[in-house]
């Protein structure tokens, strides 16, 4: 694959104070069109804010750039990638000169930046294919982009920040040759655990992250034995068998999935366009249930007081019919996977609100189609407490607890709204010539990349 190159430019644009040179503002022809793009939001507030919430605070030309990433102070940008070297620069939010830039060996496709630990993470999430990038991982000093140190061949599983960690898997999927822990700063190996034989098929999923049930767990399933490990010493806590049919009788080449949620591991696998779920404790891996889906599932979550289950994005009708693997969305009892309730409306969940009173959940569409249907739903019943409509969340930074809401207006053009986590109710805040499934989101900044070929951050009212 080429080389693609950005121009990205050297330093940000402060935009002039607003009180010296006031918008220029264009009438809008269609007046009725945009009452009705506001309808939802109106409904659900009560009125739109007087003024425009949003504060343009930085911009730099950013043409076509997709892949960034925000902290507090700064957002970090891949300039360039081609499949030996990336170009990171990193700006101040605040506006002025540009931080840093640097290449680095390997291609990269996402940033994954930890504040905490002054460490920011370049990944390569390698693609099936000939000619593809291999899987890979740097860390990058967030203040300096000082080269740290660089995995090529591995993937990303967890960070403990707590421990000043990586967690890695290293192999060729769908091959792993096992699992390493390394400092975060000086790449050092912390352990390193073997997974098994080369050519075996392996998951792994980590108990870790913000708001986990199950912290410094790690649930691998190499062939047809499962595995909890330690995340800190690496140490195998628990190790048994599983029932998993070999692909031939259960008519299904995709590899199983693992889950740790509502306090066990749980291994999922297709089995004649029907999804097996079993379930294990997280002291012996003792068998807690097992249960067969009416249908095919992609999605398994926590879902408040249930876990739920449903069918994903539909991205293909081959080789079933495309009405055996239409919208579903299941509530299930966490302790005995019986089904508490099923909604035909929803395929997929998003963020839990209110302390588990409320979820998102979304329809088979992707973000961005012109079908795409989002509610916010009682978890307990699976009823639909507020009708979202196009609206759809905006990709959170790490850490944030605030969920944004965009809308797709036209093709140049969305709106934007603060979504309350205890009622589901929206604020309004503006309309800006961006696509909102482009943009990221902290508790109080916008990045998106704009009609005009830049990266622009503006500043909104979180409350």
């Amino acid at each position: 694959m080429p080389d693609v190159l950005i121009e990205l430019g050297d330093t940000w644009s402060m935009p002039a104070a607003e009180q010296e040179r006031p918008p220029r503002r264009r009438r809008d022809r269609r007046p009725w069109l945009l009452l009705l793009a506001l309808a939802p939001a109106l409904a659900l507030s009560g009125s739109v804010p007087a003024q425009p919430a949003f504060r343009e605070v930085a911009s730099a030309p950013a043409a076509g750039i997709q892949v960034f990433a925000m902290i507090a102070d700064a957002i970090d940008v891949v300039e360039q990638s081609g499949v030996d070297a990336a170009t990171i620069a990193s700006y101040p939010l605040t506006g002025g000169g540009q931080r840093w830039r640097v290449t680095i060996p390997g291609a990269v496709n996402d940033l994954v930046p930890e504040p905490g630990t002054g460490v920011l993470l370049a990944v390569n999430l390698a693609g099936a294919g000939a000619g593809r990038p291999d899987a890979s991982v740097a860390a990058l000093d967030a203040a300096t982009g000082r080269l740290l140190w660089s995995r090529p061949g591995a993937r990303l599983v967890d960070v403990r920040a707590d421990l000043r960690r990586a967690v890695l898997d290293m192999g060729r999927a769908p091959v792993s040759t096992g699992v390493i822990a390394i400092d975060l700063r000086t790449g050092e190996p912390a352990w390193t655990v073997p997974l098994g034989r080369s050519g075996t098929s392996w998951a792994l999923v980590t108990g870790s992250g913000q708001g986990s049930e199950h912290p410094g767990r790690l649930f691998a399933l190499v062939d047809d034995a499962v595995t909890l490990l330690d995340e800190a010493s690496g140490a195998v806590l628990a190790s048994t068998h599983v029932e998993i049919p070999p692909v031939d009788e259960r008519r299904d080449a995709r590899a199983p999935r693992l889950y740790l949620l509502g306090g066990q591991g749980i291994v999922a696998y297709e089995d004649h366009f029907h999804t097996v779920f079993a379930a294990y404790d997280l002291t012996a891996l003792v068998p807690r249930w097992r249960a067969t889906m009416p249908t095919e599932t992609s999605v398994l979550a926590s879902c408040g007081p249930l876990l739920c289950a449903g069918t994903g994005i539909l991205s293909t009708c081959f080789p079933v019919r495309c009405s055996e693997i239409d919208s579903f969305l299941y509530g299930l009892d966490p302790g005995t996977a019986a089904q508490r309730w099923v909604n035909r409306g929803w395929s997929r969940t998003g963020a839990v609100l209110g302390a588990g009173t409320r979820v998102i959940a979304f329809n088979r569409e992707p973000a961005g189609s012109l079908l795409a249907h989002a509610a916010v739903i009682d978890p307990a019943t699976g009823r639909v407490a507020v009708d979202l409509g196009a609206w759809s969340p905006v990709r959170p930074a790490p850490g944030t607890a605030t969920v944004l809401l965009a809308q797709q207006d036209d093709s140049y053009h969305s709106w934007f709204a603060l979504l309350r986590a205890g009622t589901g109710g929206l604020v309004p805040l503006g309309r800006l010539a961006v696509a909102g499934e482009a943009c990221q989101s902290t508790a109080v900044h916008l990045v998106c990349p704009t009609l005009d070929g830049r990266l622009t951050v503006w500043r909104y009212p979180s409350r």
